[in-house]
């Protein structure tokens, strides 16, 4: 079982900035999944920034989200150690 997200940022070209329970900080590109049923109003740079964080994983108002799991698995470590106290506080 992967760690569960703590804290979403928005980023450009369909990213998302993670922030999860055990600290990590990792970056999950989106744009795979653009063209795929509901992900499709992910499209739109103005809806894909209104994720947030709900119960561990990320969710967007039309009820898109993807399980810590995906995103763990599928995304990459950044350079820079993530507090999930700090910072973003859940949410974009």
């Amino acid at each position: 079982m992967s760690p569960r997200i703590a804290t979403v940022k928005p980023l450009p070209q369909a990213r998302l900035l993670l922030g999860f329970s055990n600290g990590e900080q990792r970056l999950f590109d989106a744009s795979a999944y653009l063209d795929k049923g509901i992900f499709t109003q992910l499209r739109d740079p103005d809806y894909f920034d209104r994720v947030r964080v709900v119960g561990g994983h990320v969710e967007w108002p039309g009820g898109q989200d993807f399980s810590p799991d995906t995103l763990y698995l599928r995304s990459d470590p950044t350079a820079t150690p993530c507090d999930p106290a700090r910072d973003m506080q859940g949410t974009a």
